[in-house]
C-alpha cells in the first residue's frame, strides 16, 4: 500500500539570494578634501544615541593653515583699513585744495572789484584834484605877474622881483601840463594794464581751481581703486579662513540619530 493522502494547504516556497539592509537607513560619509588619518572609529555594532561621536579624522595640518590663514586675513584687514584712512584722508585733502582754490578765485574777483570800483576811482580823483589845484595856483600865479608887471613899471618893484613872478607862472604852466600827462598815461596805459593784469588772475585761479578739481579726482580714484583691491583680497582671505575652518568642523563626525553602526 502507498501512502496516505489526504487534503489541506499546499505550501510553494522559493529560494532566492539577496541582502539585508535597514529600512531607515543614513549613510556618513568623510567630507574633508584630501587625504586624511582617522584618528578614532567607533566599533560597528555599537548602539549609538544622536549627538554621540562616530570618527574622528587628523586634521592637524589644517589647524596650521587655520592659524597662517587668520594672520593672512589680520594683515589683509589691517591693509584694507589704512587704505579706507588713506582714502578719507585724501578726500578730506582734496577738500582743503579745493576749498583753498575758491578763496584764491574770490580774492582775485575782490582785487578786480577794488580796483574798478575803488583804487582806480580814488587814483582818478586824485589826479583831476592835481590838475585842479594846478590849475588855481597858475590862475594865482598869472594874475600876481600882471600885478608884479604893473608895480614894475610904477618903479615899485624891481626887475628881479618881476624875474622871480614869471619863473614861478612858468614853474606853475609846467606843473599844469606834468599833472595832465600823468593823467593821461593813467587812463592811457596804468590803468588798461592793471585792469587786464586782474582780469587775467581771475582766469587764471579759475583754471588752477579746475586743476586741482581734476587732480583731486585722479587722486581719489587710486584711492578707492586700492580700497576696493584691498577689500577684495580680505573677502578672498576671510573666506579662505571659514572654508578651513568648515573643514576642520568636519573633523568630527556624529550620529544624526539613534541606532546601530554598521560598516
Amino acid at each position: 500500500p502507498g501512502p496516505k493522502v489526504k487534503r489541506g494547504p499546499m505550501v510553494i516556497a522559493v529560494t532566492q539570494r539577496g541582502n539585508l539592509s535597514a529600512k531607515n537607513s543614513i549613510q556618513i560619509r568623510n567630507e574633508l578634501e584630501g587625504r586624511t588619518t582617522i584618528l578614532s572609529m567607533i566599533q560597528e555594532g555599537t548602539m549609538v544615541e544622536e549627538g554621540e561621536l562616530l570618527v574622528e579624522l587628523d586634521v592637524s595640518n589644517m589647524e596650521e593653515r587655520r592659524v597662517q590663514q587668520g594672520i593672512s586675513v589680520q594683515n589683509s584687514q589691517a591693509a584694507h583699513t589704512k587704505a579706507v584712512q588713506q582714502l578719507e584722508i585724501q578726500d578730506s585733502q582734496n577738500q582743503s585744495d579745493i576749498a583753498r582754490g575758491e578763496r584764491l578765485v574770490d580774492f582775485a574777483q575782490i582785487d578786480e572789484d577794488k580796483y574798478l570800483n575803488g583804487d582806480w576811482l580814488q587814483t582818478l580823483k586824485s589826479a583831476d584834484e592835481s590838475i585842479t589845484l594846478a590849475k588855481e595856483e597858475l590862475a594865482q600865479a598869472d594874475k600876481r605877474l600882471t600885478d608884479s608887471i604893473k608895480l614894475n613899471e610904477e618903479g615899485f618893484l624891481t626887475d628881479n622881483e618881476l624875474e622871480t613872478d614869471r619863473l614861478a607862472l612858468t614853474r606853475r604852466k609846467i606843473s599844469l601840463e606834468q599833472s595832465n600827462r600823468a593823467k593821461e598815461l593813467l587812463e592811457k596805459y596804468d590803468f588798461p594794464k592793471q585792469k587786464k593784469a586782474l582780469a587775467a588772475d581771475i582766469e587764471e585761479t579759475k583754471r588752477e581751481l579746475d586743476r586741482i578739481k581734476l587732480q583731486a579726482k585722479a587722486r581719489l580714484v587710486d584711492f578707492e581703486a586700492t580700497v576696493n583691491t584691498s577689500k577684495a583680497r580680505l573677502d578672498l582671505e576671510v573666506e579662505e579662513l571659514a572654508k578651513i575652518k568648515d573643514q576642520i568642523s568636519k573633523a568630527k563626525i556624529f550620529a544624526p540619530e539613534p541606532g546601530i553602526v554598521v560598516y
